[in-house]
């Protein structure tokens, strides 16, 4: 079982047991979007970025973390035990117009 660790910055980071690690690439997706950028710092620990921040959600959404093979299709798709969600909120404002 995998959960997510952290959320900091456009960064969510997974923690877990056995992860592949070499011979394998990491795939995450949040709500069908792509992280810009993974990286498989560990057998226990996964790194994903979005340069653009994590796409605002009104409901829970569960990750999803994979491992390609080098070289084939074929996937291993990791457990993940946590739901996340990710409120829009107003940056700035006008008033006045």
């Amino acid at each position: 079982m995998s959960s997510v660790s952290s959320l900091v910055a456009g960064q969510m980071v997974f923690t877990g047991t056995n992860f592949y690690d070499l011979g394998f690439a990491a795939n995450v997706s949040y709500s069908g979007i792509f992280a810009d950028k993974v990286t498989i710092d560990s057998t226990t620990q996964v790194t994903a970025t979005w340069n653009l921040g994590f796409p605002p959600l009104g409901q829970e959404i569960i990750p999803s973390l994979w491992f390609n093979e080098t070289g084939t299709d074929v996937r291993h798709y990791a457990n993940i035990s946590s739901s996340l969600s990710k409120a829009l909120t107003l940056a700035s404002g006008y008033t006045g117009l």
